[in-house]
Parts: C-alpha cells; structure tokens; sequence
C-alpha cells in the first residue's frame, strides 16, 4: 500500500510540474523617468520608444502580450519590482541582490558600454584602474550600478545626482572631475545641449553591460514562465533583421 500511495505522489508531482503556466494578456512595465535616449526615450502623452522600448514591444507582439509601461524614479521602480507592484522593469543590470527577487531574462534587450569621462582639458587618464580615481571629484547617477569595478571603489567625494543630464552638465561646467554613464546616452545629451567638445571619453571602456527585462518574483511562477517565453522570443527576434533595423535607427550616428 505504502508503495502504491508513492507512486501517486510521484506521478501527481511529475504531472503537475509539467502543467503549462499561461502567460498574462497584458502586463505593466516600469521604467526610469531619466531621458535615457537612444535606448529608452519619452515623446510625451505616454509614449515612449528607443532600442529597449522597442526591441520590448517586437517581443510583446510575437506574444501576443499588451505592454503598458509607467514612469517612476529609478530607486522606486526596484521597491515595486519587490513588492509585486509591477510586473516588469527595464532595463536594469544583473547583480546578486537584485536577482533575489526579480527574473531576468536569459538575453538582455541590448548592450551599453560604460565609459568614464573627464572635461576638456583635464589631467585626469586612466588606464582602467578605478581605484587610481579614489580621491578625485567624480559623481554618479544616484541608485544606479555600474558593475564590480566601479561599485567596490570607496570614492573620497563622490556625487549622487537625480538625472544624467545633470551629471554632463555639472562635469561640462568642471564642478567634478569625472562622471560614469553610458557612452551613447551622454552623447546624445552633450549633442542636445551643444557641449559635445567640452567633454571627453576616458578609454578604455570600464564595462560592457547588459541592459536586461526583469520579471517580478513576488507575482509568483507565472512570471518566471513569462521571463522563460520572453527570453525564448528574445533570442528569435536577435536573428532577424528587425533586431538590426532597431539598432540601426538609433545607433547610426
């Protein structure tokens, strides 16, 4: 008998594991409220497009999933991805802490290339070792991680400021010596504020980031069988040429 109850139980588990989770007709998606053009850019009256907008949106219709997406500050979107606020967010960096509680999908959406910039006319080089730049004036985007290399270094004045337009702005104007950002995003705000010869790309590159869609872990397995699919459908829009079209139109310059 005791045999018997136990191959029903393994059969039930097996059974039940094998269930398909139905992914949800619609879900809401989080983002930063910081222009972040050319990968994440706000037209106004709720529209949005970019490389990460629009590669989400490509995805969402081979699903057949309705996207909506809401605007908040960078540090509150984590607190609703936490909270099951929101289904998804994009498109934060992968860390430890973050993956405790949110899916990320397998592929990221894109790739940023970190950079650190100084202004012109500086003395500030760098050979690719942060913690040369300890003890100069550098600032950050506040809530944000640039990987291992930048985040362990224990600045002695570091800067936390709300926008990155206020970090190109401040560093164009030499109130700090070095900011961090994306190299295609500061281009485009130093080219839409006229300063792109007052600041300059300290090479080497300090990472090349994935910029990934994180799936809310407190909705339960249906998000982790929507970052499953999402990944899936991820992979085949990369072989297309609708990725590349994407990427063109907004890299091409």
């Amino acid at each position: 008998m005791k045999k018997y109850y136990l191959v029903i139980i393994i059969f039930s588990v097996i059974a039940f594991s094998n269930l398909s989770v139905a992914l949800p007709n619609s879900i809401t998606i989080v983002k930063g409220g910081n222009e972040y053009a050319p990968y994440d850019i706000n037209l106004g009256n709720g529209k949005f497009t970019g490389i990460y907008v629009d590669v989400v949106y490509q995805v969402a219709e081979q699903l057949n999933i309705k996207v909506n997406f809401e605007v908040y500050p960078w540090a509150r979107c984590f607190i609703m991805m936490k909270k099951g606020m929101a289904d998804a967010f994009i498109a934060p960096y992968i860390n430890k802490e973050r993956s405790e509680y949110m899916y990320f999908s397998k592929e990221p959406l894109a790739y940023e290339e970190n950079v650190l910039m100084t202004y012109k006319g500086s003395q500030v080089q760098f050979s690719g070792d942060v913690s040369a730049l300890m003890n100069l004036e550098v600032a950050a985007l506040i809530g944000a991680s640039y990987g291992e290399k930048w985040d362990s270094v224990n600045f002695s004045n570091k800067h936390l400021l709300p926008s990155l337009e206020s970090l190109v702005m401040k560093l164009a104007k030499k109130r700090v010596e070095v900011i961090i950002g994306t190299r295609y995003v500061i281009q485009h705000i130093a080219n839409k504020n006229s300063i792109t010869n007052d600041i300059v790309a300290l090479d080497p590159p300090l990472s090349v980031n994935g910029g990934y869609i994180a799936f809310s872990k407190a909705k339960g397995l249906s998000h982790k069988a929507l970052s499953d699919a999402f990944s899936k459908a991820l992979v085949s829009l990369k072989k297309t040429a609708k990725y590349q079209a994407i990427l063109k139109k907004y890299l091409s310059e």
